[in-house]
């Protein structure tokens, strides 16, 4: 408990100072382009792995001989993006995700809403851009409205990898690439997966690096329900719906169904695992397939795997969770030179091709979805499965967050106070309750912060 509370307080103490800095217009680097005989450095937090390569940092240079990239890559859930806004030294590209990030990020002043430089542009097309645009608008509350305060780099919405071995071996049929099953066939599959040798776990059901509070959004969501009230203030966790959607997952990890710290895999996405046997499904998106190629290890499993839709309850819809967007820094020096950079890793064709071309994820813009890889009877299903499934139904902005408190404070709470419920530690009613105590003095603490 201790720890946690030194966790939040110094997340807290960074968001106070970030929000003071960029409330007066702080937070600049002064003096940063001075060493660079007149150049503008920009100051990225996108990998050049994640751009596609450094070439694409590097061409983006060589086209303009004023500029300087330089590369502070973040990931997500960290709290460097905001020591380096707290310590002056902020970027001007900030990579976030779409799905968790984007809400606190608004709120904060952090991101520059994007629609003045938007209008100006004639290479934005929104009429070209997938509906995934949407979760990057954000009116203070609720995305799909209000100003764009980012785009998409690339998205995928949730599918299920299955391990065809796997289910071969448990005398289980493969399931449709067309249908998707309801959440109760996936846990029964995901239990008949389980392989274990005594007490230890050969093989898991499934793998997914979602955390366990997006895990519940999701499964909720699929029902029309929500972990959060309407106004984002508290959660529903002590409601019978949201009860039943914790112990749904909590009896997957007790069995090793699911693995977990109970049963924990060495591969906490599933790619690895998915090679070597050891799972037989997992909840990931389209990137996978680049995943593969990027390691050299795409041959070892196109004949192994399946991409099938994500489980639904009575709503069939899918959901965008591994979306990696890029914005602006609020107080940027430079805010037209760095749109137009952001402009170049988004939307211009080297840049977004030289991902699509190994199947890195799906693009914002719908003229580049033929770069995807479609010569393989494994990419032609994959590919398939996503477009006639998974884009037709797609949603945005189903799935939420509360823009009043951080998604790592929002996780850590689950890890203290859910995960002793594995170990027989703590009641679930207990758990559930104290989580949404600690929820509401966060959300409090976090409106404070931005003045509500």
């Amino acid at each position: 408990m201790k720890k946690m509370m030194r966790t939040m307080l110094c997340l807290t103490l960074v968001l106070t100072m970030v929000m003071g800095l960029v409330g007066c217009g702080g937070g600049q680097s002064a003096g940063k382009d001075g060493d660079n005989d007149g150049k503008i450095t920009l100051t990225v937090t996108v990998s050049s792995a994640e751009v596609g390569s450094s070439e694409v940092f590097q061409r983006y240079m060589d086209e303009h001989p004023n500029i300087i990239i330089e590369e502070v890559p973040t990931s997500n859930g960290d709290t460097k993006l905001l020591s380096m806004i707290a310590s002056g030294n902020p970027p001007d590209i900030i990579r976030f995700a779409g799905y968790d990030e984007l809400p606190t990020f608004v709120q904060r002043g952090i991101l520059m809403p994007l629609d003045d430089l938007l209008g100006n542009s004639e290479s934005f097309n929104e009429d070209d851009m997938f509906d995934v645009l949407d979760t990057c608008r954000f009116d203070g509350k609720n995305r799909g409205t209000g100003s764009l305060y980012g785009i998409p780099k690339d998205w995928s919405p949730v599918g299920l990898w299955i391990n065809k071995e796997a289910f071969a071996e448990a005398g289980i049929p493969l399931p449709s690439t067309t249908e998707p099953m309801t959440w109760d066939e996936f846990a029964d599959i995901a239990q008949k997966l389980v392989k274990k040798d005594g007490e230890s776990v050969e093989r898991h059901g499934f793998i997914t690096a979602l955390p366990i509070p997006t895990l519940l959004e999701m499964y909720l969501n699929s029902y029309g329900k929500s972990m959060w009230n309407e106004d984002y203030s508290s959660t529903t966790l002590e409601s019978k719906d949201s009860m039943e959607a914790v112990k749904y997952f909590q009896a997957m990890q007790e069995t090793a169904a699911m693995s977990s710290t109970l049963y924990p895999n060495a591969d906490g996405i599933g790619t690895s695992a998915l090679n070597e046997n050891k799972v037989g499904m997992v909840l990931g998106g389209y990137w996978f397939r680049g995943s593969y190629a990027g390691s050299g290890t795409l041959s070892d499993i196109e004949d192994k795997l399946l991409y099938v839709p994500a489980p639904v309850g009575t709503e069939k819809t899918s959901y965008a969770l591994d979306l990696t967007c890029l914005g602006i820094f609020s107080q940027t020096e430079h805010p037209e030179e760095a749109y137009d950079l952001l402009e170049y890793l988004v939307l211009e064709e080297y840049s977004v091709t030289t991902r699509s071309n190994i199947g890195f994820n799906l693009p914002v813009s719908k003229k580049y979805m033929d770069t995807l890889p479609y010569e393989t009877d494994f990419d032609k299903q994959t590919l398939d499965m996503v477009k006639n499934y998974q884009l037709s139904t797609f949603d945005p902005t189903a799935v939420s967050v509360s823009p009043w408190i951080s998604y790592t404070s929002l996780t850590t709470l689950f890890d203290k106070f859910y995960l002793p419920v594995l170990y027989g530690r703590s009641t679930l009613e207990d758990a559930m309750k104290t989580i949404n105590q600690e929820v509401e003095i966060l959300v409090e603490e976090g409106k404070e912060l931005m003045g509500e």
